[in-house]
Formats: structure tokens, sequence, C-alpha cells
């Protein structure tokens, strides 16, 4: 039997168009102790989500309706307008292309998984982001859920023109 890592509360934000496909990630991500696991089918839902929730890692396809993944990534990535600027992203697609790993490259992600992939792919791409995880404290279902700040600033903390709002 294959011995998975352990994740506990990790909130995690698994977005792609296909519902059995989020549902597929979703069990593989509860096999290893996260229980925090919110979904989005477009683009549109995947920044409601973040503007909920600041995630330990996001599962963002490529190929989104609406927004784009490039477009999310550049909001993920802009100190000006999200907290936390340094989420671990893992890119799933279906056409692994040059060009998308120059595009995710420039956009600070670091691991590309090709559809379809097996659960043992993706734990061992979420343990290259938390290796000190591999072994939990104690049990995740013992341990209090929080509900964490969301990701995405207010207008009211964006800096605009080099000038930080008040």
């Amino acid at each position: 039997m294959l011995r998975a890592p352990l994740f506990p509360n990790l909130p995690v934000v698994v977005a792609d168009d296909s519902p059995y496909v989020r549902r597929l990630i979703r069990n593989m991500l509860m096999q290893v102790g996260m229980r925090e696991v919110l979904d989005a089918g477009t683009g549109h839902e995947t920044l409601g989500q973040l503007s909920s929730v600041t995630p330990g890692l996001i599962v963002l396809q490529w190929e989104l309706p609406e927004f784009s993944a490039a477009e999310i990534l550049d909001l993920l990535r802009d100190p000006n307008r999200v907290r936390a600027t340094n989420v671990p992203v893992i890119v799933t697609t279906e056409r692994p292309t040059r060009r998308l790993l120059d595009a995710v490259a420039e956009r600070q992600v670091h691991h590309v998984l090709r559809k379809p992939f097996s659960p043992k792919m993706l734990w061992q791409r979420i343990g290259d982001f938390y290796p000190d995880q591999r072994e939990p404290e104690m049990d995740p279902r013992l341990s209090p859920t929080s509900k964490q700040p969301s990701m995405l600033l207010q207008p009211s903390q964006v800096a605009w023109g080099g000038a930080a709002a008040s």
C-alpha cells in the first residue's frame, strides 16, 4: 500500500472547469489529511474563493474559462493587490507546451502536472512545498480549524500609482 504524506489543516483552492476533475483532486487531497478544500469551476469563481480565504496551496487549471490562469497568477504575485504573494501553485494542463512552461515560470510556479496524474504525483509536488509536514504532530481530525483572512487586499489597502491608499 502506498504511504502518503500528511498535510493537515492546509486550506486548498482547486480550480478546474470539470466538476469530475475537481472531485478527483479533492479526494486525492483528503487522502493526505486536507479537509478545507474549496473548489472553483471558472476564473471568476477562483477569485471569489481567494477573496474568502488565504490558501496554503492552489491547484489551478491553465485553461480556465472567464479569467485565464495567467491573469489569476499575475494577480496572485502582485504585492500591491494580494497579502500572500508566495502561495504555492500547482498548474494542471492537458497540453504542457514550451510556451506554457515559460509562462508559468515567469509567474513563479514551480510545478506543472500533466493530466491525468496520479495521487502520488500530486502528493510529491505538495511535499516539495511543505517538506516539514510529512509527519503531523497529531491526528488532523483533532486539531481545530481556523478561518483565515482573505488573501486579496481590500480596495482601501491597494497601492495605486506608487502611493498606498489609507
